[in-house]
């Protein structure tokens, strides 16, 4: 099994990036006991993008955003017995929170002019990258301007966003996609370039941005960022049978 190697914390102002390999200066005790404090309290709200995820402390002065390098599966594996990565609380993913802003916001009359002013236009390769093309859709190709075209599944452009990764949320959201370059590189030889590092980075802050975006949407509903962040699940994964992790 694969497990993480680094740790991406961010602030506004600088973003730190961990090295989970260094077990003289950080043993695994110190990062279960981080996790617990971190991951089980309810107070931190943990914000998310399938595997990625950050973290805000309230008041709002006082911001501080996490992020995972791969997904809760790889944290556990590098950090063995912590029962936080089983059962972190307030936990949301900025994908569903797209997504249930713009199911709010398909429900207006006015819903392209609301889009029109909480994002930027959609990316030029939504205009030739449909799902499974089809002589209908060369036909009839998706508009420049900001509305929301349907595919023959239904599906918008801005709810396939959500299972396109993170580049393109941020293309569709922030209009700039997020390089990946260094994605499949190897994290576990040190030290690490930095190209690697100012990946990271930005994969880790690149979700402040968004979660900023997030605000102004809700707003602009004139409903509260609380209100869209309850609508998700709790996350909770089963440890395996016959475990003794805890």
């Amino acid at each position: 099994m694969f497990s993480a190697t680094i740790l991406q914390l961010s602030l506004r102002d600088r973003i730190f990036i961990i090295d989970l390999e260094n077990r003289v200066e950080l043993p695994a005790s110190a990062l279960r006991e981080f996790f617990d404090l971190l991951f089980l309290d309810k107070g931190i709200l943990k914000l998310g993008m399938s595997c990625v995820v950050c973290l805000s402390f309230k008041p709002l002065a006082h911001q501080i955003w996490f992020q995972f390098n791969e997904d809760l599966v790889q944290m556990r594996a590098a950090v063995p017995h912590c029962r936080a990565l089983f059962e972190p609380e307030n936990v949301v993913c900025v994908g569903r929170m797209v997504a249930e802003l713009l199911e709010r916001t398909e429900k207006l009359k006015d819903c392209d002019v609301v889009l029109n002013e909480v994002l930027p236009p959609p990316p030029k390769s939504d205009e030739v990258e449909q799902p499974e093309n089809t002589e209908d859709e060369v036909e009839n190709p998706v508009d420049t301007n900001n509305s929301q075209p349907k595919s023959p599944q239904g599906e918008s452009v801005m709810q396939r966003t959500v299972n396109r990764g993170l580049s393109y949320m941020c293309e569709r959201v922030l209009g700039r996609p997020l390089d990946k370059t260094e994605q499949c590189s190897v994290w576990d030889r040190r030290p690490l370039r930095s190209s690697q590092l100012r990946y990271a980075a930005m994969d880790a802050y690149c979700l402040i941005l968004i979660y900023d975006v997030c605000c102004r949407w809700a707003q602009r509903l004139d409903v509260s960022i609380e209100e869209i962040l309850k609508q998700q699940e709790p996350i909770r994964v089963s440890p395996p049978l016959l475990s003794e992790e805890f």
